[in-house]
Formats: structure tokens, sequence, C-alpha cells
């Protein structure tokens, strides 16, 4: 998807981004391939090139910002004028606790900004848990609206205070958007931390205490699984019950962290290790379907899980 062109002597690496992007698991993975080259190529600065008419959709813009920040870190980044002038018309930075975090259906389809919120620590991050878990219940069907709303709030909690506490660094990048596909409305959320991986944690942890050696796949494995945790006291990474979600609304779900990666999409799961993808860090993604007319949401007490009900088995 992007290509590269090295000079080592000038320490100097050219990324060519295409025409064309969209924000699917196609371009998260080429982003992760693309931070990996960046940090293994020789080289001191990166130069960020696209052509001046390109169509690229709100949330690309948006993660490729985030992710060109994070480069800038660890080398110098520059990006060409037709590539800073898509970006800078579309991306806003906010900080978090310093905005009125409402999810407007009318206003997210109609205006050609996105905002990109950093939240820093526990207390910043109720606000887009309020949020999302909002517009997820009130725009679908449910049945103990209350019970269905409390394990949302506790799921999209856990996913963004284990970004936190899991990774050990302060500060939780997120956006979202409403996009209208296939006569649907679409609800992307995107949470992002730069700490450290699932990979890394669940592999020391389990060679700490159980002098067990796992690849990158089997910790994501491993991770995913109820009930686990690196962390004594921690209800784990939030992971389970998120899946749990996704799956009883159709959804998908993309994790990228390390080398591995853990992708549902379509009802297919794939783990797998990408030899050529480094995430620093832990990047969550969903997408769910609103509006949706054929199933209802339900909470099951006795499994402790979120079920849809089909509505043509009725």
């Amino acid at each position: 998807m992007f290509k590269y062109v090295l000079q080592p002597l000038e320490q100097k690496l050219y990324v060519f981004l295409p025409n064309k992007l969209k924000f699917n698991c196609d371009f998260l993975n080429a982003t992760a391939e693309l931070l990996y080259y960046i940090e293994n190529a020789p080289c001191s600065q990166v130069f960020f090139h696209c052509k001046e008419k390109i169509g690229y959709d709100k949330l690309s813009k948006a993660y490729l910002y985030n992710v060109m920040n994070y480069v800038r870190r660890k080398k110098k980044a520059f990006w060409n004028p037709a590539l800073e002038s898509t970006i800078q018309s579309t991306v806003r930075r906010k900080k978090g606790g310093e905005t009125n975090l409402e999810i407007d259906l009318l206003e997210r389809l109609s205006s050609d900004e996105l905002n990109l919120y950093s939240f820093q620590g526990d207390i910043e991050i109720q606000q887009p848990v309020n949020s999302l878990t909002k517009a997820m219940v009130d725009k679908s069907l449910t049945i103990n609206e209350t019970e269905v709303r409390e394990f949302l709030s506790t799921t999209i909690g856990e996913i963004f205070s284990n970004s936190i506490n899991h990774s050990e660094q302060e500060t939780t990048y997120f956006m979202f958007d409403v996009v209208y596909e296939n006569e649907k409305f679409f609800l992307y959320v995107n949470i992002v931390d730069y700490g450290s991986t699932i990979v890394g944690n669940v592999g020391a942890h389990l060679a700490r205490t159980h002098g067990i050696e796992l690849d990158s796949a089997s910790c994501i494995s491993w991770a995913i699984e109820p009930g686990n945790t690196t962390r004594g006291g921690s209800g784990g990474y939030g992971l389970p019950t998120l899946i749990n979600y996704i799956k009883a609304v159709d959804g998908d779900l993309f994790i990228f962290s390390g080398n591995a990666y853990y992708r549902l999409e379509h009802g297919n799961t794939e783990i797998s290790k990408a030899d050529r993808c480094l995430f620093p860090g832990t990047s969550v993604t969903f997408k769910v379907e609103l509006f949706r007319t054929t199933g209802i949401l339900k909470y099951d007490s006795q499994h402790k899980q979120l079920v849809c009900i089909d509505l043509d088995s009725i």
C-alpha cells in the first residue's frame, strides 16, 4: 500500500502514499508495516509524500496524523504540502478533558472535520465511555436496557482504562466517526496507546510466573481468554467482553499490538503474527451498525454476556 525509497548514505527515507485510502483492516496493517519499516530503516529523517488529488476518508487522515506524530518522537519527519493540506483541513486535535464529547449523528455525517482526542489518566476517560455507551444503546433495539448499558459501559471502560494501566503510560488517543455505507449507518471507534504491547506484557508475565515462552500470536490468544490478566487484581484487558459484544451485533474488531494482530471481520476470526509489522503499543478499532433492526440486544445475566435475539426467528 505504501511505497518506500531509502537513501542510506543520506539517512533519508521517503514514504509515498497511494491516491486513495480507506480506513479498514488492510490500512491498519499497512500502517503497522510502515512503523516497522521506519523503526528498522537506517535513517534519521522520514519524508511523507502524496499527490495533489487524493481520496482519503476522515478516519484514515486522523490515524495517519496520529502515527506521524508518533514517528516525530523518534526521528525527524516531514510531509509534503499536499499531505499537510489534506490532513490539516480535516483533523482537529482536542484534549479530552477540555471538550464536550457528544456523538451527534447528523453532525458527524455532514462535517468534513474529525476530532482526534487525547486523554490523560483514568479520570478523563469516563467522558468518551459515557458518550459511546449512550450512542450504542440509544441507537439499538434492547430489552433490558439498563443492564445492556451497564455491560457496555464496563466493557468500553476497561478498554480505555487498560490502555493506560497495562501500557504503563498516561496518554490515550481516541477518535470516532459515523459513516454511511451500503445504505446503513456504522459507528467506527479507534483507541490507541503507544506504551507496552500486549505481546510484551503477556510474554514477560508467562515467562516470569510459569516459565512459558509463547509466540506473539499465542500471546494475543491468551489475552483474549476470559479471566487472564498480567496484573494482580486487574480484570484483564477487557477484550473478551468486547469480543462478545462485537460478535453479538455482527460487527468488526481489529487489534494490533507489537508484531501480532487480531481480526474479527464478517464473522471470521484471525489471530496471526506479522513479522514485518510492528505497532509500538496497542491499537483497538471496532465497527458496529447503528439502527440495526434485525436483532434485539439483551443482557444474559446467567452467562454474564450480551446476546442478540434474531427478529426473523420470532
